[in-house]
């Protein structure tokens, strides 16, 4: 499977600097993933986010791409994004329960 690199992100960062995944709520909600011994950060970077799936409680993946919509079409990982921009840009929709 093809994925699209931006052009802010040509190299993902080291797991250890990817704050807000959680690996082991990722692998608890997605026992696919699990069951086939994938790294869980690797898969969502790579995989998971393309497919709507949230890398922790704290974060909406599809909430935050829909709230976002010029990120969803610039094809950027929407946690990534955040992370590196969206929180200094007070961005909106990463919350699993907004308001909670």
């Amino acid at each position: 499977m093809l994925w699209r690199i931006t052009h802010w992100s040509r190299k993902l960062p080291p797991p250890a600097l990817v704050g807000g995944f959680d690996p082991v709520y990722y692998l608890g909600k997605n026992p696919d993933v699990a069951a086939e011994g994938c790294d869980p950060l690797e898969h969502y970077l790579h995989f998971g986010w393309r497919e709507g799936r949230d890398p922790s409680a704290e974060f909406s993946t599809r909430g935050y791409l829909s709230a976002n919509p010029d990120v969803e079409r610039a094809g950027v990982n929407p946690l990534l994004h955040y992370r590196e921009h969206g929180l200094a840009e007070r961005r909106r929709g990463w919350q699993q329960k907004p308001g909670a």
